[in-house]
C-alpha cells in the first residue's frame, strides 16, 4: 500500500525526465556505436516511449508522455476491462505530505526504512518529492477537489515526521470503488491519439545494446505473435510488484500462506 500511496506523484518525476529529450525531437540512440546495433535489427513498430503496465504508475507515466508530445504506446498483459493490475482494487490513497514539511516527511520514511539499506537516502527525497506535487498534478488533470477527503496517516505513529503525512481518498464513505483508478484510466483514454493501449500482450524481453547498454526498445507478444518495438527515447517498467508471488510474499512480507486477491494477471 505504501507504494500505491507515493508511486504516482513519483512516476510523473520519472516519466518527465525520460521524455524531456522526447519533445524537442531528440533520440537516446543517436550514438555511433548504438547505430551499429540498431542496423542489425528489424522492427514491427516504433515510438518515442514504451510503456509496460497499465495500473497507476504505467497510466501516469504515459499521460505525462503524450502531453510532453510524444507517442506513446502502452502494453498491458491483461483483457481489456480487466486492466490496471493491483492499482484497481488498492485503496485508492494519494500520499500528500503537509504543504511545506518536506524535511519532516522524509525523515519519518528514513525511519520507515530502520537498519536497511534498500533505499538510499536520493531514493527517499525523490519519492518525497514526487508526492508532494501528486494533489497539484491531481488537480490539474480536472479532478474534482470535492471529491478529495483529506485525513493524517500516522502509520507509525511514533517516528518523527508522522504528523507531516496525510492521504487524500476519493469517495473515502465508498471504498473499493476503484475511483482514483477509474479517473486515471479516463485521462488515458482522452489521450488516445497519442497513446496506443495493446491489450493482452505481455512484454517478454528489453531489447538492449550489450556495448552502451542503451535499451531500444522492447520484444512482446500480440495475438501469439511476437512483435519487436522500438522505443526511440526510452521504456518504462511499471509491471508491478510481487503480489502475485507467493514466495517473494513468504521472504519479504513473512505471509507463508500468501496469496493475491486482486489482478489475476
Amino acid at each position: 500500500m505504501k507504494k500505491r500511496l507515493f508511486i504516482t506523484g513519483t512516476i510523473v518525476l520519472v516519466a518527465a525526465a525520460l521524455i524531456g529529450a522526447c519533445a524537442s525531437g531528440a533520440s537516446l540512440s543517436g550514438t555511433s556505436a548504438s547505430g551499429r546495433f540498431l542496423s542489425g535489427l528489424s522492427w514491427d513498430a516504433e515510438y518515442d516511449v514504451i510503456v509496460a503496465g497499465f495500473g497507476f504508475a504505467g497510466a501516469t507515466a504515459s499521460i505525462t508522455a503524450a502531453d510532453a508530445g510524444a507517442r506513446v504506446l502502452l502494453l498491458e498483459k491483461a483483457p481489456e476491462g480487466s486492466e490496471g493490475g493491483n492499482s484497481r482494487y488498492a485503496g485508492q490513497d494519494i500520499l500528500c505530505p503537509v504543504a511545506g514539511h518536506r524535511d519532516e516527511a522524509i525523515q519519518y520514511y528514513k525511519g520507515m526504512r530502520g537498519e536497511f539499506d534498500n533505499q538510499t537516502d536520493e531514493m527517499i527525497e525523490f519519492m518525497i518529492d514526487g508526492a508532494m506535487a501528486n494533489k497539484d498534478w491531481l488537480l490539474k488533470m480536472g479532478l474534482d477537489e470535492s471529491t478529495l477527503v483529506n485525513r493524517p496517516w500516522p502509520e507509525y505513529p511514533d517516528l518523527p515526521g508522522a504528523n507531516d503525512l496525510s492521504v487524500m481518498t476519493i469517495h473515502i464513505n465508498v471504498t473499493f470503488r476503484s475511483d482514483l483508478y477509474k479517473f486515471i484510466h479516463s485521462l488515458v483514454d482522452s489521450r488516445r491519439d497519442k497513446i496506443d493501449v495493446w491489450y493482452e500482450s505481455p512484454a517478454t524481453r528489453l531489447i538492449q545494446d550489450p556495448n552502451t547498454k542503451i535499451i531500444h526498445g522492447i520484444e512482446l507478444l500480440h495475438e501469439g505473435k511476437t512483435y519487436r518495438v522500438r522505443a526511440k527515447n526510452g521504456v518504462v517498467l511499471a509491471a508491478g510488484g510481487f503480489e502475485n508471488n507467493p514466495f517473494m510474499l513468504e521472504n519479504f512480507v513473512q505471509l507463508a500462506d500468501g496469496y493475491s486477491k486482486a489482478a489475476r494477471y
